[in-house]
Formats: C-alpha cells, structure tokens, sequence
C-alpha cells in the first residue's frame, strides 16, 4: 500500500512554492499561500504560518519569528529587520523612532503580536490613525492580473498617507472583503468589486471630488519618508529648526521671531481643508484653535511626539515638495555641526530665529574688532551683540560700572549653581535686568545655569515623589501621584525612566471587587454615533460592513450585541431590517 501524501494542515512542507512579487506585502505572500492550499479557514493557515491562529495581520503582523522558520529560505532571505520594515508599515513609523525604539519594535513583532507598540508609535491619538484600511489601485488590479495572473496587496499603497497611485494616477480604493464577511483576521486578495470608493460614504454629492492634487502631494511626501534609508532617524530639534525655516521663508514669523498664530492658522486652513480629503486624515482640525493646538507643540516643543502623518501633513503644507523639505532639513543639519564645531552648540538657535545681522557681527568679530565698534556698524545695541558672542562661544571684555571684581565673581558663581535670578539680585544689590545681562554675556553660564536648576528641579521632584510614596504605600500608584501632581508630571516629562522604575507596587484589590464594564452608558454613547451616521452619510447604508466602515467602533461589539439593546435598535433602525437580524449578536 502506498504511503498517504503529507498533510498540509499539520506541517509547512505542504506550502506552494511561491515567491516575492514585486512591491509585494507580506499579508499578500500570505494570502495567496492561503488561497492556494485550499485550507478550510484563514484560522488553520495562521496556525500552520504563525503558530497562532489570529495572525492574519496585513499593518503590523506579529510572530514573524516562527514565520520565518516555516517558509523556504528563499522567502525570508535577509534580517527580521529588513523583512519587517520592507514588507510592514513599521517602516513609515521608523524615522520618527530611536534606533533603540526600532529594535524593541522589531523584536516585539518577531517573538509575539504588536501588543504596546500602538501606544509607542504613537498610534493611539485624536486622528484616528489606529486602522490602516487595506487600499488597491483598479489600474494596478487589471495589470497585475494581466502580467503576474494574480491581483495582491502592493506595499506603496498601503502606506499611510498614500491614496493616489503613483504610476496611474488613480484614487485608491478600500478593500470591504474582510469587514462584509466579518473576517476581521482573514486572508484575502484584492478584488474591485468588494472595495469603496473612500470619497463617497462620507461626503454630500457635490463634495464627491476631493481635490486630487493635494492628495497626490500628500502620497508624494508620504513616499519619500518611505524611501529614506533605515539609518536615518528625525533629530526633533532639527526637525523644529525645518518647520520655523519655512515658516520664515513664508512670513508666518514676527520680526522677533515669535511665531505669528493668526498668520498660521490661516495659513494652514484651507490646506488642512483639502488634507481632510484623505480618509485617515479626516479628522484634521477645522477652526482656527484647533489648528494651533495641533501644530504649535510641533513647532515649540520638538521632544512632545506626535503622530507621523501628523508631520506628513504640516510638511505637505509648508514645502512644495519631498525634496524641498528634505534639501532643508540637510541644511539645518549642517548648521547645526557648524555650531558644534564652533562650540556653539548650546544655543541651538533655529535659522529662522537668528537675526539677519547675526552673521555679519560675527564675521566682523571674527576680524578682531570689538563688540561695540561691529554692534554700531551691524546697526544694534551693544548687549545684543555680546550675547550673539557669548552664544558662538566667543568673549569680550567689560568695563561694568557698579559690578566689579569679587562681587561679579560671587554673583556668577551663584549663576552656575543654578541660584534664582531675583535672589541674586537681591543678594549683590542689583538689578534683575543686570543679572540677566550677566547670564547672557559670560561665555557658557546660561548653559551651566539651566543645567544647575534642571539638576536641581529633577532632585526635589525625585524626593517629593519618594515621599509622596512612602506615605501611600497600600493606595498605588494613583494615590501617590494625586498627593504629588507637580513631581509626577515633572519626573514624566523629563524623568520617565526613573520615574517608571520606582512606581510604587498596585493596591491590593479582591477579585469581586473589580472594574465592571458599564454597559448602559457604552451602548448609548455607541448607539448615538450610529444615528448620527444617518444624518452624515450621503447615501443611506444597506449593509452592515458599511456600517462598521463608517464606525470602526461597531465592529468590535458585533459580538457582545445582546449586552448592547439601544445600539442593536439603532442599526436595525438605520438598515431597515427589523424583520430578520442583521448582527451576530442578535
């Protein structure tokens, strides 16, 4: 009797033998090994695939490491590192990322599922920018078909941000397939007739036709972040110094370089307005508050981080194209190891903050004359051009009136320890305006005394936090940080990792007494944002995975739907089916 062939479903030798498309993701190899087995459920491939049974991930897929100790050698060629950010969208997310941040990602999606990394990529913010839908280009489909006999999932489209085709030049789709069929952990290849044109269940009929050019400068920008070598990582203050260069460069800055909100804010609006176009970027803020509140921390507070598209699209805004803002982002990079090689680095002034007599009472300092004769002729007062020369790293001789020899000494030496500027005042009988123009002429004070009073300010955080503690032992976490909210948020802000380290241990709570869902109040506030789909829709929904496009929210309680009576009502009521359910859960 001959031997039975080997199983596919129990081990991986039973795979096709497939290989990379081009532009290929690793959800499409994966899907077309489905599609080509023939196993009964994208469940039993998973398993056979990940060793897990819900790994039908197409954004960032996780077990990768026990992916790829089942497939030939041939598909899996080179690092985790090269498969996870060629063949994933972690490569959008990297730029913005530490080198160390990157490789904690990796090895996450290597040895388990994407667990934290939503929070650390920062996914989980007002945009929305959690679903990356599945997107297919028709023109794309047909030559697909026509040249490779099989239409999949190609990785320039999937892109956050990209929803024009680069080489047709047609909108991109949604693929539907998985949301109609309730297969939120399916395999599937594109199809055109399962996919939504994202203009249309959003907008009224005379909004059907976004503008496409600004669409098509967003996925341009998108593209190039895309296309940067993995070494490149963001510096947030170059980044800052790029932004506050192009706004200078289009007058949104006040002659003393504050930044000019109004300007800004009327600036950004109408571009925002047609950003709005793109489906994950259709939350962009409209009035003017918003605007500001979304892109002055950007501009102000470069360490705050901010979601990617986030800086797709103010950089969309402010520079014509990729290349001009990457030609300005190299410059600024130079000027800034100009300034570290000049000793200046401590400023760190953006190019576009810089007076535009600056450099000409540097270059004539740098001739031999003194401070005041360069200050008249660049036009400025005399304590502005020592300033600039105590910023470059260069002294200059003074002949003060009042503060002389050792209480100058004794007033700078209490700088450098980080004393407060009125205390010193009051301590050497003078003025706080002198004290200030002290810190900012003696070449590295105002770095030494920043440096002191961070290091002091970090030292009273640390012990308020320790006390804070010690008298909340059995309360947690939560009690301790509401008896001290100023050392909290402080140690959070500038001490995180230390702060994390010395959490103090979680209250003990029973098991009956436990957090309980409150499900009256998640079924109204669900069952309200279905209604009001039926005022904001253009055409009314006839089938429920429009419903959960509409509302991804809907999606994940499709299951819980008897815990959720108003929202079930709501969505018999906005699909017209009364008379059979519509749901799992019914």
């Amino acid at each position: 009797m001959n031997a039975a062939p080997p199983c596919p479903h129990s081990c991986p030798t039973g795979l096709p033998q497939l290989r990379w498309l081009p532009d290929e993701t690793l959800f499409s190899l994966c899907s077309r090994m489905h599609q080509l087995t023939g196993l009964p459920s994208s469940e039993v491939t998973s398993q056979l695939l990940f060793g897990h049974r819900r790994a039908a991930v197409h954004d960032l897929p996780g077990h990768l490491g026990a992916w790829r100790g089942r497939v030939r050698e041939e598909l899996a060629p080179g690092s985790l590192c090269e498969l996870v950010l060629s063949r994933t969208l972690l490569g959008f997310y990297r730029p913005f990322l530490s080198p160390a941040q990157v490789a904690a990602a990796i090895s996450g999606l290597g040895a388990g599922s994407m667990g934290a990394l939503n929070f650390r990529l920062g996914l989980l913010n007002r945009l929305g920018c959690v679903h990356h839908p599945l997107k297919l280009c028709p023109a794309c489909l047909e030559v697909d078909r026509a040249r490779h006999r099989v239409a999949y999932w190609h990785q320039a489209h999937q892109w956050p941000g990209v929803w024009i085709c680069a080489n047709h030049g047609a909108m991109l789709r949604i693929d539907t397939q998985r949301a109609a069929a309730g297969m939120r952990f399916g395999w599937c290849l594109p199809r055109l007739n399962c996919s939504l044109d994202p203009r249309k269940p959003h907008r009224s009929p005379s909004r059907l036709a976004p503008p496409l050019e600004a669409l098509a400068h967003l996925s341009h920008v998108a593209l190039g972040l895309v296309d940067l070598p993995n070494t490149v990582h963001f510096d947030p203050g170059q980044l800052q110094a790029t932004y506050l260069a192009a706004l200078h460069r289009h007058g949104l800055l006040r002659r003393g370089g504050q930044l000019h909100h109004p300007a800004i804010s009327d600036w950004l609006a109408p571009r925002f307005a047609a950003l709005r176009a793109a489906p994950d970027l259709s939350k962009l803020p409209a009035s003017p508050g918003g605007i500001l509140n979304m892109a002055i921390p950007m501009l102000q507070r470069p360490d705050r981080r901010a979601h990617p598209l986030r800086h797709v699209a103010l950089i969309a805004c402010l520079f014509s194209s990729w290349e001009e803002f990457w030609a300005s982002y190299a410059a600024c990079r130079h000027a800034e190891k100009a300034q570290i090689a000049s000793g200046a680095a401590a400023s760190r002034i953006p190019p576009a903050l810089a007076h535009p007599q600056r450099p000409r009472f540097l270059e004539l300092m740098a001739q031999g004359r003194s401070a005041s004769s360069a200050a008249r002729t660049v036009g400025v007062d005399v304590a502005t051009g020592r300033a600039w020369a105590a910023q470059a790293g260069l002294a200059t001789p003074s002949r003060p009136k009042q503060l002389r020899g050792p209480a100058r000494e004794g007033l700078v030496k209490d700088l450098a320890a980080g004393a407060d500027k009125a205390l010193v005042a009051q301590r050497w009988g003078v003025s706080i305006a002198t004290v200030t123009r002290v810190l900012r002429t003696e070449v590295g004070l105002h770095t030494q005394w920043k440096a002191a009073r961070h290091a002091r300010a970090g030292h009273e955080a640390r012990s308020a936090w320790q006390q804070a503690m010690a008298a909340q032992r059995t309360g947690g976490h939560k009690a301790a940080r509401q008896r001290a909210p100023a050392a909290y948020a402080w140690l959070y802000r500038h001490d995180r990792e230390w702060l994390l380290q010395s959490h103090p241990p979680p209250a003990d709570r029973s098991r009956s007494a436990r957090t309980r869902v409150d499900w009256p109040r998640r079924d109204q506030g669900l069952a309200t944002q279905v209604l009001a789909l039926k005022r904001h829709a253009a055409t009314k929904p006839t089938h429920l995975w429009q419903l959960c496009l509409l509302a991804p929210e809907l999606r994940a309680k499709l299951r819980v739907m008897h815990k959720l009576p108003r929202t079930r009502a709501a969505v018999d009521t906005l699909l017209a089916r009364t008379g059979r359910p519509s749901h799992p859960g019914a």
